[in-house]
């Protein structure tokens, strides 16, 4: 199938589509590494001698994964409810209906919490839960993704640190 074909719309559709799929599979394998926990993850890359360079990160670092993962999944989420809201607003505006913006948010804000939490939380979760082992084809892709999003990741690490610690945020100057 030929991208133009599908037109500035179904790019769009499509777009949010991708966007919803890889939250999913980056929650799933959240999801799938706190089912495994410590002992299973070990055991996945001692006894069964995966090659997986996501679980190794979460061996050694698992705050440091567990930032990278949220922040992957919180920016798939935001970008797809926005082109979402953006597409709706147009389609609704080119129909002459009124107050087409706050419509449009209205109905994408409606649409996509029900897509994210059904695609990108509720079902990713359970399959997780069930045989966390069933998500491990998905880790090379998300591993590319917290490698991607690290550099975000770093700056939400460490504007959250002092906080957590019981400090407040550091200064723009002291790091």
């Amino acid at each position: 199938m030929d991208l133009r074909e599908l037109g500035s719309y179904g790019i769009q559709i499509l777009l949010i589509i991708v966007l919803v799929v890889l939250s999913g599979l980056v929650s799933g394998a959240e999801a799938a590494l706190a089912a495994l926990g410590p002992h299973g993850v070990a055991r996945l890359l001692d006894d069964e001698r995966r090659r997986s360079a996501l679980l190794r990160a979460w061996r050694d670092s698992p705050e440091r994964v567990m930032t990278s993962l949220r922040v992957a999944v919180n920016a798939f989420n935001l970008l797809a409810a926005a082109l979402a809201a953006l597409l709706a607003s147009t389609l609704m505006a080119e129909r002459g209906v009124e107050a087409a913006a706050a419509y449009g948010i209205a109905v994408a804000v409606a649409a996509l919490t029900f897509l994210i939490v059904l695609f990108s939380e509720v079902i990713p979760r359970s399959i997780a839960r069930r045989d966390a082992t069933m998500l491990l084809p998905t880790f090379p892709v998300v591993r590319l993704l917290c490698v991607v999003l690290s550099p975000v990741a770093w700056v939400v690490r460490v504007l959250s640190g002092p906080m957590l610690r019981g400090g407040a945020a550091p200064s723009i100057t002291e790091h």
